[in-house]
């Protein structure tokens, strides 16, 4: 999720980008206005407070009691618009690299660089668990009854090649100097959104868990 403050300072740049992703460069618009109650309703709940204190340091009873009203309305409307404020954030794309190359769809991307060349063959190809079931590897009848279907239970030697390939990976990784990390298995929903994860589809790949 990008910076609310750099948006502001970059409104221009940000609608390129937005475009430049296929999406309507107006959903920053819509930030901006957003944004701009907010920090309406920010401004005039700060001001209340600082009435309601003045009140309170002068004993005035009356006028505390009238402060208090009227700023428990301006809150739950600072509240609402902080909302909507984030809501709207959340469509903004990343914006890409400038010298990424813009294309309306995948089919118009572009080849930076290859290493050798495919191999062709002169058989069709099968797919992966149709091979691991043929070798012993993998079980896709018993993971369907467990967890249903697209999953399958890797087993065997399918099990020490997958444990293989990892360490080879934190081995390689590890000696460019990156650090080796196992994160929590559960993240909080505010953490998906924050990423920009929610608001494409991602919920329907959510797993939810009920305490």
């Amino acid at each position: 999720m990008l910076d609310i403050k750099y948006i502001r300072e970059n409104s221009e740049e940000v609608k390129r980008g937005v475009a430049d992703k296929q999406l309507d460069p107006k959903l920053v618009d819509v930030v901006l206005e957003a944004d701009k109650k907010w920090r309406e309703f920010l401004q005039k709940v700060e001001e209340f407070r600082k009435e309601r204190n003045l009140a309170a340091k002068e004993k005035n009873i009356e006028k505390g009691k009238k402060i208090k009203g009227e700023l428990q309305s301006l809150e739950i409307q600072l509240k609402k618009s902080e909302q909507q404020q984030k809501e709207a954030l959340a469509k903004i794309p990343n914006i890409p690299s400038a010298d990424v190359k813009v294309g309306k769809d995948e089919s118009e991307n572009e080849i930076v660089r290859k290493w050798g060349e495919p191999r062709k063959f002169d058989f069709g190809f099968k797919p992966f668990w149709q091979l691991g079931e043929e070798l012993g590897i993998i079980d896709t009848e018993r993971a369907a009854k467990v967890s249903g279907t697209r999953f399958f239970y890797l087993k065997d030697d399918g099990v020490l090649l997958d444990q293989s390939i990892v360490q080879f990976a934190l081995e390689t990784l590890t000696k460019e100097g990156f650090t080796p990390i196992i994160p929590p298995v559960l993240i909080k929903k505010e953490m998906m959104a924050g990423m920009g994860y929610l608001e494409h589809g991602g919920e329907e790949d959510m797993y939810v868990l009920l305490f």
